[in-house]
């Protein structure tokens, strides 16, 4: 598996050359490719995007590890975490704790996971929103790798 940017990328290039694989990636210097496969720079959102769609992987996986690598495992982890939360609530074991139409706003502090966080249900979200070309995807996409710079220390 795939630790880094670097190695992630390196697997995605293959035995292809890096001007070949910076063509295929939107027209990426292939110097820049260089960089990013040792860690000398990380690439815009705009780039980052034209990779992951080149290579058919997800973003998420992509720029931090997470999730599936492919965007089609999205909708089947979507799926079977729609039929387990489904199925937990028939039991009448949980309330389900997310409805779309229903967006609240609270200033309060991040709280530490309680039981009920579903992690496929938070990786299907954000990759409905890394894949969205709005403000939102940029913001989540910072907020990610800050995220993810902190998990990794504690571990």
């Amino acid at each position: 598996m795939e630790k880094n940017f670097q190695e992630r990328i390196k697997t995605l290039r293959g035995d292809e050359s890096f001007r070949a694989f910076g063509k295929k990636c939107g027209g990426i210097n292939e110097k820049t490719i260089r960089q990013y496969e040792r860690g000398e720079s990380d690439p815009s959102r705009k780039k980052l995007l034209n990779i992951a769609n080149a290579c058919n992987v997800s973003i998420g996986w992509l720029a931090a590890g997470i999730g599936p690598k492919h965007p089609e495992e999205w909708s089947q982890k979507r799926d079977a975490a729609k039929s387990l939360r489904e199925e937990v609530a028939a039991q009448g074991k949980i309330e389900a704790t997310f409805e779309s139409s229903e967006k609240t706003k609270t200033n309060t502090a991040p709280q530490p996971p309680s039981n009920h966080i579903n992690p496929l249900e938070g990786e299907a979200l954000a990759g409905l929103v890394l894949r969205s070309n709005t403000v939102y995807a940029g913001a989540l996409w910072e907020n990610l790798k800050s995220f993810a710079e902190a998990v990794r220390k504690e571990e």
